[in-house]
């Protein structure tokens, strides 16, 4: 069944590209058209995956969702007739409006993402097939739970002080202004320990019954993060812990208990918007307050338009190279004490695509604290190489599936698969290399951790 799908994803796959050619050598502007052919294939992609899957909880299956939410949304909406595509917020782009031709590539290029990637999906899952449930640290489990747990609850507490500042900020000066608040180094440091001591404890592998009241503390705990609006991190740090739980421990749900979460995610993302910006707009909810969430959202995929509308602003070797590890480049400035606020130089000096579109399109509100957000698939093709975007695309399909299959039959693999998969289901409203830095920050705080049970391990033997 996997070559089956994987010679299928490859003839589609190539058609792709060959049109995406036709498209700009005859200027051909159906978007209509490649609207319906977007969600055939997007429809065949997610398919396909569920069939070879069985998991609605399985990353990859998490991954075409947030895909959809932040990069189909007003597509969807236009193919029914109940959205502008092509008109953004007006307060970023002032009615901006994309021309056919631009929409018309921004479509070809959706589907050429969603066929390599799956394509990548499909070749790593045929070499990686089975996930090994021999996670744990071999070695002193019960004083590794101990400290495990001493770091959960010191970080609890800078977590909670770091929500008690955003909400001071939140509560005096309004929501933007978090985005120019830089809080004190200890609590940026120490504030990620609540979420670290939590996924030491899950290494050790508890019971199943044990793991979920475990996680359902964490996730109560957590969802404070929705006091201050940061509702991405929450949602994304759930998933991917619901979909840890149900790899590890065989769970599964069924196609209702799906659409509950959606409703749930989607009633409380719009509740926190509201009360984010406009309290007294909470009695005019209804249900068309619920449907707008998924145009809303959906306007991610404007990055990718104006990316491609000003070309020569954003894309080139010098501008993609400079997107892609804008967020390497942004960890390392941090560390050196830059200021990174929404401040005049941080466009440039950070690369970062989410900053430099808003300081681009309207200076006044960036520097107040607004932003657009970013979109991977903007990142990836602003490099201006379709062979790039092509391995690009490979790349973060086979990579997730890599992750799942592969890595977290690692001692490792718990810790990458629950700081990196977060970035990447939010991936598509983010940076294409988003994950790097959390990568790299998994393999150091592991390793890190087993140094310190080691040597409680030899002093216990000494002191015996």
């Amino acid at each position: 069944m996997i070559n089956y799908y994987t010679l299928i994803t490859l003839i589609f796959s190539i058609s792709s590209v060959l049109y995406y050619y036709v498209v700009l050598y005859f200027k051909y502007t159906n978007f209509f058209l490649l609207e319906i052919l977007l969600f055939v294939t997007y429809s065949y992609v997610f398919l396909s995956s569920m069939k070879i899957f069985r998991n609605w909880l399985h990353p990859y299956i998490i991954f075409l969702g947030t895909f959809f939410i932040f990069n189909l949304g007003v597509v969807f909406f236009d193919l029914i007739n109940s959205a502008n595509f092509g008109f953004t917020e007006q307060v970023w782009y002032h009615g901006y409006q994309f021309s056919d031709f631009i929409k018309t590539k921004i479509l070809i290029i959706l589907i050429i993402f969603l066929l390599f990637s799956h394509l990548g999906a499909l070749i790593a899952f045929s070499k990686y097939k089975n996930v090994s449930k021999n996670i744990f640290i071999s070695y002193n489990i019960v004083y590794g739970r101990k400290i495990s747990f001493l770091i959960m609850i010191v970080g609890l507490m800078f977590f909670i002080l770091k929500i008690y500042l955003y909400a001071q900020v939140i509560f005096t000066q309004g929501y933007n202004l978090i985005y120019s608040y830089s809080l004190p180094f200890l609590i940026r440091l120490l504030d990620d320990f609540f979420y670290i001591g939590f996924i030491f404890l899950l290494m050790s592998i508890p019971q199943r019954k044990i793991a979920k009241r475990l996680i359902t503390l964490f996730l109560l705990i957590s969802s404070f993060f929705l006091l201050i609006g940061m509702r991405g991190a929450f949602f994304t740090q759930m998933l991917t812990i619901m979909s840890f739980y149900s790899i590890l421990y065989g769970y599964r749900i069924n196609i209702f208990k799906v659409i509950l979460i959606v409703i749930l995610i989607v009633f409380i993302s719009q509740i926190i918007l509201i009360l984010r910006y406009d309290i007294s707009q909470i009695k005019d909810i209804n249900f068309i307050s619920f449907l707008y969430f998924f145009s809303q959202q959906g306007i991610s995929i404007n990055i990718l338009g104006y990316t491609l509308a000003f070309e020569n602003d954003f894309i080139g070797l010098s501008q993609g190279i400079a997107h892609l590890i804008a967020p390497i480049k942004t960890f390392l400035l941090s560390i050196l004490g830059f200021d990174l606020s929404n401040n005049i130089n941080t466009p440039n000096l950070t690369g970062l695509l989410s900053h430099q579109l808003a300081f681009f399109f309207d200076p006044d509100d960036y520097l107040s604290g607004g932003g657009v957000g970013s979109n991977f698939i903007a990142e990836l093709f602003s490099i201006d190489n379709i062979i790039f975007f092509i391995l690009g695309s490979f790349f973060y399909g086979f990579f997730i599936i890599f992750i799942v299959h592969k890595l977290l039959s690692k001692k490792y693999g718990v810790i990458i698969f629950l700081l990196v998969l977060p970035r990447i289901f939010f991936a598509p409203r983010d940076n294409f290399f988003g994950f790097i830095i959390p990568l790299l920050y998994g393999f150091l705080i592991y390793y890190c951790y087993i140094i310190l049970l080691k040597s409680i391990r030899r002093m216990l033997k000494y002191e015996n």
